[in-house]
């Protein structure tokens, strides 16, 4: 009876140790690799190398601007804050940058399209009103000059007929924007 009872301790202890193995989660936010990127009007939208972001820092103004323009697939996305009252360094203020009715933050869609010359040139997609649109500065790395955080906006072009009507809106919804240690070059005037 003993011996029976011994291994149905066995058993059962083996049985409850293999239940608890060690289970390691991995969160992943991104890819790391990727810069810059959002989602327009439902689509994923990616630059890799058509990017130009500066913080500029101007002694007269005593301001700093963040300003970054990326253009891929006909489209190109421009975000800008500038802060008045700051200081000649290298980095850029964090914090969250919505869209007023001054010119302080500025999200703009531009779409490629034929000009009245028959050029390709890229027309601003509508605008942004005070309220609907965010760009956040979640980290700076003024040693390296790489900036991370998140933007999203929402644009709005009102058409009309000849005598001034409204005959729709077209909307854009550029969501789940991402920059992930942008490299930014830095300058002084």
């Amino acid at each position: 009876m003993n011996r029976f009872l011994l291994v149905f301790i066995f058993l059962a202890s083996a049985a409850i140790f293999q239940s608890c193995t060690k289970t390691t989660v991995t969160a992943t936010v991104g890819n790391p690799n990727i810069k810059l990127q959002a989602v327009i009007d439902g689509v994923t939208w990616a630059p890799t190398d058509t990017i130009s972001t500066t913080v500029a820092f101007s002694a007269a103004a005593k301001t700093k601007v963040f300003n970054c323009v990326a253009t891929v697939a006909q489209k190109r996305v421009n975000l800008a804050v500038r802060i008045n009252n700051n200081s000649n360094t290298p980095g850029f203020n964090i914090g969250t940058y919505t869209v007023d009715n001054t010119s302080n933050v500025v999200t703009q869609l531009f779409l490629q399209q034929k000009d009245a010359s028959g050029n390709y040139a890229f027309i601003q997609r509508g605008n942004v009103s005070p309220g609907d649109g965010t760009i956040v500065v979640t980290a700076v790395d003024s040693v390296a000059k790489v900036i991370t955080g998140t933007f999203n906006f929402v644009t709005r072009k009102v058409n009309t007929d000849a005598s001034g009507n409204i005959t729709s809106v077209d909307v854009s919804n550029v969501a789940s924007g991402v920059f992930n240690k942008l490299p930014y070059t830095y300058t002084s005037n």
